[in-house]
């Protein structure tokens, strides 16, 4: 079985219980679990991540979200904002300039009835 990769970056309890699910899960390799921008960024040099979960607790940690999709266009980021309960899977497609390109990842990125 191929093991997904995951890194999780957020400072608080809920990333930490999030790290040690991800450590206990047979499906996927924790990474690390680090609490800044700049050790992600070392990590994710390091290590071929296939996914990085951005835990948020209110104090900035989505401030980092739009650089990292600058650096890592192809990295899947998964947002869990512990304060409205919420999961966001974000992530960043570069596509051709024709017009039916464009439509086609517009419409497989819409999924219906799942609020």
């Amino acid at each position: 079985m191929d093991l997904k990769k995951v890194l999780v970056l957020g400072e608080s309890l809920p990333a930490e219980s999030m790290a040690f699910l991800f450590k206990e899960h047979e499906q996927f390799d924790l990474i690390g679990q680090t609490k800044t921008l700049s050790e992600a960024e070392h990590l994710l040099r390091e290590h071929q991540v296939d996914v990085l979960v951005l835990v948020e607790n209110g104090r900035g940690v989505n401030c980092h979200l739009g650089e990292m999709l600058t650096k890592h266009p192809e990295l899947p980021i998964v947002r869990a904002n512990i304060e409205v309960d919420k999961v966001q899977v974000i992530t960043s497609r570069c596509l051709g300039t024709r017009l039916d390109e464009f439509i086609q990842i517009i419409s497989s990125a819409v999924v219906k009835g799942l609020d």
